[in-house]
């Protein structure tokens, strides 16, 4: 009977042991050493943990001649804050 490998069946943010970082970070009173102990928990997750992009978003936004300084986000949120609109 086959068998699946490891690797595929177990998450793989159970094998990354970060727990020894954190727990210790949440001890120290020390801000810059509690920093550094997270920062070490933090690298060890980012090397090791697989990035799945989960989609992919273009925009395209039609506007008016008239219409200025119009500018797209991270969000996609619209802003008008800077938006200028000319007579012309």
């Amino acid at each position: 009977m086959a068998t699946t490998p490891h690797h595929l069946t177990t998450p793989v943010l159970a094998t990354i042991n970060t727990t020894a970082y954190t727990a210790k970070a949440m001890q120290q009173a020390d801000t810059s050493k509690r920093y550094d102990r997270y920062k070490r928990a933090d690298n060890l997750l980012m090397e090791e943990a697989p990035i799945v992009p989960l989609y992919y978003d273009e925009v395209l936004r039609f506007t008016n001649k008239r219409v200025s300084d119009l500018g797209i986000n991270g969000f996609n949120l619209l802003s008008l804050k800077n938006v200028r609109l000319s007579n012309k």
